[in-house]
């Protein structure tokens, strides 16, 4: 028996528009899918790019960079918006089999209008990035309570500050400037004349001459070891002129600047405590010097101590009432010998200058053999004698060790807390790309190349895929697109 169907015109218009509903509704969840996985893929493109990070660098330093010059002396940022581009592409139209089945990506969509801006740069504003980088690093490196050890430290190297920081790098304070030109006073009026008359005044003299040989060798004696690294390219970080990124300044907290002075004591080598390093050894000594050799940047940082500690031990001269009167009677003494009583006050500033040097001394000797001077001295902290004081200037003779003083890398953190944030911020630059050019693969790297933060554009585009199935559904859309900013960021 022969059976025939039919369909109604009502059955059709809703078949129609239950259709164009459903296929409508898997167009709206699409899209909305389609929002989602673009944010997905450019973030993920965003993180791929930063994977491309310096390895050398951070493996040398634990600083998180992106060399936008892949090796080359010449930045090309389009060379990384490439990367990320296609790491974009790669997730957005995926054509992998698997077995017997091919998976069908409903979202399938392609990067287009991509763009890298707001790049901030490793050597920008002088530097500022990278210590903030360095800083953040050293919060999680460095335990809390060296942390809170050097914040006290910090404070008392107030003291450095109170002693002034002079043009000429060289610390100084009123009392050692009057008390020195006392000293050259005596000396020169004598014309270097030792006779019966003034044999008091021979520690003077001894004083005096000894001071006229070089530092490092009051301090280290004739067999010195200093290193003999240096610096190779004239071309340093500090130097030269550098590539801008466009991103704003990155503001520092004095948190920031804190744990970043506890990085570069972390992470650099210095005369007490040397890093396996290609070129310079004394890497602190150069943050604070800023000299092309490590003998230069010793012998910079050895004077600074020596004037500091001079100003400080005349400090605890002055106030220590048993030598000053020592030294007040050596004076008369001189003075009355030489038949002119005002000098006696000239004398004994010179005596006192001189007894405050040779402690001086003493204690860089020991500050670099690894021991520790107190800021102020106590009276029972002192080692030198005024009767034998040209015995101290043997070079094997070192100050009192107290184990509750500062030691080498304390007083170069407190030369850091008056070092210009400029300079605090670039040289150590100078040693990290001296470092990379020792290996064959970056020799031609530069720190401003370096992108540590950046904001990668990039616009994402679908098709339509279910609005042709919709009968009652009439668009001329033909495109999705979305917007994507993510950020690429160390810090």
């Amino acid at each position: 028996m022969r059976r025939c169907g039919s369909i109604t015109i009502f059955m059709v218009m809703s078949l129609t528009m239950v259709m164009s509903l459903f296929f409508s509704m898997s167009e709206v969840v699409r899209y909305f899918c389609m929002k989602s996985t673009a944010h997905t893929l450019a973030a993920s493109a965003a993180q791929s790019g930063l994977g491309d990070y310096n390895r050398l660098l951070y493996e040398e330093y634990g600083i998180l960079a992106v060399d936008m010059g892949y090796g080359g002396a010449a930045a090309d940022e389009q060379k990384l918006v490439s990367r990320m581009t296609s790491y974009a592409s790669e997730g957005g139209d995926p054509s992998h089999d698997r077995g017997i089945i091919k998976y069908v990506n409903l979202c399938r969509m392609y990067p287009t209008d991509t763009k890298l801006d707001k790049v901030t740069l490793l050597t920008d504003y002088k530097g500022a990035g990278f210590m903030k980088e360095a800083a953040a690093q050293a919060k999680y490196d460095i335990p809390m309570e060296l942390i809170e050890k050097w914040e006290d430290a910090g404070r008392a190297a107030q003291g450095v500050t109170a002693a002034g920081y002079v043009p000429d790098r060289t610390l100084l304070s009123a009392s050692v400037i009057d008390a020195v030109e006392h000293r050259v006073y005596v000396t020169g009026s004598r014309g270097g004349r030792v006779s019966g008359e003034d044999e008091s005044l021979e520690i003077v003299d001894a004083v005096e001459s000894f001071r006229k040989r070089g530092v490092l060798y009051q301090v280290l004696g004739s067999d010195m070891g200093v290193s003999g690294g240096r610096i190779t390219s004239m071309d340093r970080v500090s130097k030269r002129s550098l590539n801008r990124g466009d991103a704003e300044e990155k503001n520092l907290t004095v948190s920031d600047k804190l744990l970043y002075k506890l990085w570069l004591l972390d992470r650099l080598g210095c005369y007490t405590d040397r890093r396996e390093r290609a070129n310079m050894n004394y890497e602190l000594e150069y943050v604070v010097s800023g000299n092309l050799t490590d003998e230069e940047n010793l012998r910079s940082v050895v004077k600074k101590l020596l004037a500091l500690r001079e100003a400080e031990n005349l400090v605890a001269l002055s106030s220590d009432g048993a030598r000053r009167s020592e030294a007040e009677g050596l004076a008369a003494a001189a003075s009355a010998a030489l038949m002119n009583p005002e000098l006696e006050p000239v004398i004994t500033m010179a005596i006192l200058s001189s007894w405050a040097y040779v402690e001086s001394v003493l204690d860089v000797r020991l500050l670099l053999s690894g021991g520790r001077v107190p800021l102020i001295k106590e009276p029972s902290n002192w080692t030198s004698n005024l009767a034998t004081l040209p015995e101290y200037l043997n070079t094997d003779v070192k100050a009192i060790d107290v184990s509750s003083g500062i030691d080498y890398k304390g007083y170069l953190f407190a030369f850091m807390c008056v070092t210009p944030s400029a300079r605090l911020g670039l040289r150590p630059l100078d040693l990290m790309e001296e470092e990379l050019h020792q290996n064959e693969d970056y020799v031609n790297v530069r720190m401003d190349n370096m992108m540590i933060e950046g904001t990668y554009h990039v616009k994402m585009s679908g098709s339509p895929l279910f609005l042709s199935m919709a009968p009652l559904v009439s668009t001329k859309l033909s495109v999705y697109e979305y917007t994507e900013e993510p950020i690429l960021s160390y810090l």
